[in-house]
């Protein structure tokens, strides 16, 4: 009985092996340098979509300012 367990845990740790042997081969990373690199790039490149957006608040800010002063001098200056 002691034999059977062995030869089952044989073949596990085979399996287990094999396993392992294909993720090594599957998953060759890249290091961790050149991912915060390209990550950086994408930042510089996306960095005017941000003014654009600081732009149209700027532009809806004041225009509601100028709403807001329109309603209160216009009824005084009719």
């Amino acid at each position: 009985m002691n034999k059977n367990l062995d030869d089952q845990a044989e073949k596990l740790r085979e399996q287990v092996g094999e396993y392992q042997e294909k993720q090594n081969e599957m998953s060759s990373l890249p290091p961790r340098s050149s991912i915060h690199k390209r990550q950086q790039r994408e930042k510089k490149n996306k960095k005017p979509k941000w003014r654009v957006r600081f732009v149209l608040i700027r532009l809806f800010l004041i225009l509601f300012l100028l709403l807001i002063v329109a309603a209160l001098v216009l009824p005084n200056w009719l």
